[in-house]
């Protein structure tokens, strides 16, 4: 039943598919417009049938979340997008309902007694509320636990810039307890390999006018000079990994297919000087100079450069990464940058209009970003303004015709999705091999909890750290001996 005790039926999931193929409702209409046809066989059965040449063994992507009806229907698709009864306060079928929004306050949320699965006496909390808090830092949050105003700081809030500290002055008093996890956020060096337009024209008078990465080797040579576990030690205090998979290791799609060359200086030093970059005077904080390199004349300096997101944090680890380069003759220029000129998504800003010969960022590498960020499939296309948008995403300017073969499989609908494990996993290797990015680390999920908070835990497949919480209940000295404790 909807929670105000009306039964929801398969009506509710017709009418779902209704405004989502609605043009007002801004939504991508790739699945809805897959469909030939969407009906209710009777209350609890819905019936799909598919436009011819979809193949497809998704059969959830073709059911659409139920909404309600009864209440919504006297609106129009346009209408629901701003009225209060939609956005304020909709009706489900969960263990909750909403019973007062205080806009940049607070959400109070009561039981709902038509919850399905209230014989089990679920939820077991009868009142949720949620505060918006203002804390300049995100240790304020965990003061906020500590002083008893709230019981659960979960991981939208970036708890792990305190971390370090935590973890040296411990969690005395075991006021709360904490849930790490690796997350799928992947903090990585991206290396400009191809220029998307002419550096001698744009950039006499720098080094951005050259491809210092167009030779695998040297990239792989960059990654030699590289000590993640170090990183990992000293930044995350070996609670991250370095990334094998695009997926973290607790994901339940991780599977190892990334080779991450294992740090050897002397193997990176080899390399460089093999490939052309010679260290004259055998001193490596002075920069090697070319030799007989392609495309770059004899004796230009191997001095790069490199961006960053402006912060602590971001800085630390790059003022780290760029001493490890150093001991291998790179020279490097460090550059702090705002978030906005950073990710500008045109050609002036930093990271797409490739003002960089390393970028330092933290990227969510599904498969189809993969494919957005490294890949050309729409290069032979009609349309202009597609084909600059793609290219655009290409910050690295990597091209691989294999892969570009791969992400054109991806995307294509003719095919049953047990297929694309396979793929992924190809797609995975390529960029292993070829090194486009060299991985650094899995970001941290991190959550703090009251102690008589039990049942809370972190499921990195779901989307919210609150997934289960109908199961959240208090309990004296609750302890979940299966997640991290920091006492």
């Amino acid at each position: 039943k909807w929670s105000d005790g009306v039964p929801l039926t398969a009506a509710d999931s017709v009418y779902s598919f209704q405004l989502a193929s609605d043009p007002a409702t801004p939504v991508v209409k790739r699945t809805s417009d897959q469909v030939a046809s969407y009906q209710a066989l009777d209350a609890l059965t819905v019936q799909m049938v598919s436009k011819p040449g979809l193949v497809t063994d998704m059969f959830e992507k073709y059911f659409w979340t139920p909404l309600p009806q009864h209440v919504w229907g006297k609106y129009t698709a346009k209408e629901l997008l701003t009225a209060e009864i939609s956005t304020r306060t909709p009706l489900g079928w969960g263990a909750y309902v909403i019973e007062e929004w205080i806009p940049g306050e607070a959400i109070h949320l009561k039981k709902n007694s038509y919850y399905f699965r209230a014989d089990e006496g679920l939820p077991y909390i009868k009142d949720v509320k949620f505060i918006f808090t203002r804390g300049e830092e995100p240790d304020d949050n965990r003061k906020a636990i500590e002083m008893g105003a709230c019981d659960i700081v979960d991981s939208t809030v970036k708890l792990n810039e305190f971390l370090g500290n935590w973890m040296r002055n411990g969690n005395k008093n075991q006021l709360h307890k904490a849930f790490i996890e690796q997350d799928n956020l992947i903090e990585l060096l991206a290396l400009r390999i191809g220029n998307k337009r002419n550096r001698n024209i744009e950039q006499p008078n720098t080094n951005l006018r050259f491809n210092f990465f167009s030779d695998k080797d040297i990239r792989k040579a960059i990654s030699y000079c590289i000590d993640q576990e170090e990183l990992i030690q000293n930044f995350l205090y070996d609670y991250s990994a370095i990334p094998l998979s695009i997926y973290p290791p607790k994901h339940p799609q991780y599977q190892e297919v990334i080779h991450i060359p294992e740090h050897d200086l002397e193997k990176g030093n080899d390399l460089l000087q093999k490939s052309g970059w010679v260290d004259n005077d055998n001193n490596p904080e002075t920069p090697r100079t070319s030799r007989n390199v392609p495309g770059i004349p004899d004796n230009t300096q191997l001095e790069i450069t490199y961006i960053a997101l402006k912060g602590d944090s971001e800085f630390n680890i790059a003022n780290y990464l760029m001493n490890s380069l150093e001991q291998c003759g790179i020279k490097v220029k460090l550059k702090t940058i705002p978030i906005y000129e950073f990710f500008s998504p045109n050609q002036n800003g930093a990271l797409f209009g490739q003002y960089y010969d390393i970028a330092q960022l933290s990227l969510s590498l599904s498969p189809r970003a993969l494919c957005q960020y490294f890949s050309n499939p729409y290069v032979e296309s009609n349309r202009k303004e597609i084909t600059e948008q793609i290219n655009l995403l290409n910050f690295t300017g990597f091209s691989n015709d294999n892969l570009d073969s791969l992400c054109k499989e991806l995307v294509s609908n003719n095919k049953l999705y047990k297929e694309d494990d396979e793929i992924i996993e190809n797609i995975q290797k390529i960029i292993s091999e070829e090194i486009p990015i060299i991985p650094l680390f899995y970001h941290l999920k991190v959550s703090l909890t009251q102690y008589p908070i039990c049942g809370f835990t972190l499921d990195l497949s779901a989307r919210s750290d609150l997934w289960n919480i109908e199961e959240f209940y208090f309990g004296k000295n609750c302890r979940n001996e299966e997640q991290l404790i920091i006492e």
